[in-house]
């Protein structure tokens, strides 16, 4: 398996922000690119609204890990591989919410979200954190919330 392990890469994300945010990439399947990555950001953040827009500023880090896929839900709407961001919300957030009703606490969370192309592309979001942040119905089940994005298309490899 090829292992490409760019960390600690300082890339401008300012779209909607005046703030950077230090992205981590950590590619561990061939055929993805430090560029594939930036794209499927995009993407997320074009779907994933407000944290994507108006809340982007209360982002501290991003971590991006590509791996082979292993879960059954991701396998089964045909994914292949898998780009799973870990995003590092403010714990003092000035652009978003702290708590939410029925939320809770959001400040300081680490957010999960995975995304992938296959049959179905988009992203799942997981955590009742994420997917408020993400301007979806949160799951009182704990369950990941599913969000299409035909975009996402690319990420099949």
């Amino acid at each position: 398996m090829l292992k490409i392990l760019a960390t600690a890469i300082a890339l401008t994300m300012c779209w909607d922000s005046a703030q950077a945010q230090e992205i981590k990439i950590n590619i561990k399947v061939a055929g993805y690119t430090e560029a594939d990555v930036q794209v499927a950001l995009d993407h997320f953040r074009r779907n994933c609204r407000p944290l994507g827009a108006e809340f982007w500023g209360d982002v501290k880090e991003v971590r991006v890990d590509v791996f082979e896929e292993f879960a059954r839900h991701r396998i089964a709407r045909g994914w292949k591989n898998t780009m799973s961001l870990m995003i590092a919300y403010s714990e003092n957030p000035k652009f978003g919410p702290s708590f939410a009703s029925g939320a809770g606490r959001l400040a300081g969370h680490t957010l999960h979200f995975d995304l992938g192309g296959g049959e179905t592309p988009g992203f799942f979001a997981s955590k009742r954190s994420s997917q408020y942040l993400c301007g979806l119905s949160y799951s009182d089940k704990g369950e990941d919330i599913f969000v299409a994005v035909p975009g996402m298309k690319f990420l099949d490899r």
